[in-house]
């Protein structure tokens, strides 16, 4: 149920990306769990990446494999797991989004 819900909140979070943009509130791990558990996915954080493994498997398209791992790398800066600052000086971020593939 957790890898499905998880591949669930991956999917609406591909198709919307205003659920994406309403988790840079929170400071903590915690509270972003939290808000995701509000919308109904109960996962845990492991959940995410597996579920993305899950998805790539499935998927016969190259964009499509690209766009989630790099849904991947957003839910680790979200989590503040990675820095990351993009070659072409671009400041992609949660918080400093200039919408990126997987932003939108």
């Amino acid at each position: 149920m957790a890898q499905q819900d998880a591949i669930n909140f991956i999917k609406e979070i591909i198709k919307d990306k205003t659920i994406r943009t309403s988790l840079y509130k929170y400071d903590t791990f915690e509270e972003i769990m939290a808000a995701i558990s509000e919308k109904g996915y109960n996962f845990k954080k492991i959940d995410f990446d597996e579920s993305i493994i899950y998805l790539k498997k499935e998927t016969f398209s190259e964009d499509y494999a690209k766009m989630l791992e790099e849904l991947q790398m957003w839910w680790h800066m979200l989590l503040n797991e990675v820095e990351f600052e993009p070659e072409d000086g671009s400041s992609c971020s949660p918080s400093k989004c200039s919408s990126c593939s997987s932003c939108g």
